[in-house]
């Protein structure tokens, strides 16, 4: 296949809203394509990929925790630059950043040990306390993260995007540890992507709610992939239920 207009296109939406739903991908290549024949989204994806390969930069796929629907997101491969290469941030917004990245993954609770999430509230304090931002400052910067998908904001809790668990895997990984090795990060036993909402086992199995439901089909008892029982309580959330009527507002 041929690197075309329609690839450079799709590569331009991507570095501007760095997230896209299959559907999102589909209309843009319909939307440059001047031929009948229809895009292939995969052959696509992995034409691009070989072009920015040496930029090192990726279109990485990732499957929502909670829709389970398939998302790309335009990635950097070097996980220690990441932050430094977004130059929309100051030198003090990538530092909350961080900071704000390691009080979600060292968050705990009365209700579960493994919630990965911030109140508001929390954010807002820990912003003061790195910078000189007044109250509603601070709130514009969450909301500026949350708008370039580092966050994402349920109710009044913030937690990692999808785009955020894919880019900086490696480093979570690198800094915390999995819960296998004796550290805090969930990873799926099925995809070993990060888990941050899904079933867990009293030992280190961890499973996306999707990635359960597909080991129930093999396995219909509820039994981790260890063979330990999965005790009542414990078949459910590690985050939080997202109501109904909650808004990302």
């Amino acid at each position: 296949m041929e690197y075309t207009d329609t690839h450079r296109a799709l590569v331009q939406v991507f570095m501007e809203n760095k997230m896209l739903t299959i559907p999102d991908i589909k209309e843009v290549l319909q939307a440059v394509n001047e031929s009948d024949r229809e895009i292939s989204v995969n052959d696509t994806i992995k034409l691009i990929n070989e072009k920015l390969h040496f930029l090192h930069l990726e279109i990485k796929s990732i499957t929502l925790q909670d829709t389970t629907e398939t998302v790309y997101c335009f990635v950097n491969t070097l996980p220690d630059k990441v932050m430094e290469f977004s130059t929309i941030f100051s030198v003090t917004e990538i530092t909350i950043l961080k900071k704000l990245i390691e009080m979600i993954m060292l968050h705990r609770s009365n209700d579960s040990d493994e919630e990965y999430y911030i109140s508001r509230k929390e954010a807002i304090i820990l912003i003061r306390e790195q910078s000189s931002l007044q109250v509603n400052q601070a709130n514009d910067l969450l909301h500026k993260l949350v708008e370039n998908k580092w966050f994402e904001r349920r109710g009044d809790k913030y937690t990692l995007s999808p785009l955020c668990l894919i880019e900086l895997k490696d480093m979570l990984i690198e800094k915390y540890q999995t819960r296998k090795e004796n550290g805090i990060v969930n990873i799926c036993q099925l995809c070993e992507g990060i888990v941050t909402l899904g079933v867990r086992c009293t030992c280190y199995i961890r499973l996306h709610h999707d990635c359960f439901r597909k080991y129930n089909v093999i396995n219909p008892q509820e039994t981790c992939p260890n063979g330990h029982n999965l005790p009542q309580g414990m078949v459910g959330k590690i985050f939080y239920e997202v109501q109904e009527n909650e808004t990302n507002s």
